[in-house]
């Protein structure tokens, strides 16, 4: 996938189209879509999706776990704080 299309996919990821509707749109099934967000960003469209939602996707990805076990949240991001 180019970047110009991940960008819209990205774009379109914020909107409440589904993955397969946002798939169609970038002229891909949903399966080929899927499988080449994965492989450009490391998360499926619908982890993207629940990270954006969540206000995770401006910092570099921290599971729950890892934020967790930085102890202090002095050094966590704002939005990552638990």
């Amino acid at each position: 996938m180019k970047q110009g299309r991940l960008q819209r996919a990205k774009t379109l990821l914020t909107t409440e189209q589904s993955v397969k509707s946002i798939a169609l749109n970038l002229g891909m099934t949903p399966s080929a879509f899927s499988s080449a967000f994965k492989r450009q960003t490391g998360e499926t469209p619908d982890e993207f999706r629940i990270r954006q939602r969540q206000g995770l996707c401006d910092i570099p990805r921290h599971g729950v776990v890892e934020v967790r076990d930085r102890g202090s949240n002095e050094n966590v991001p704002a939005c990552a704080r638990m």
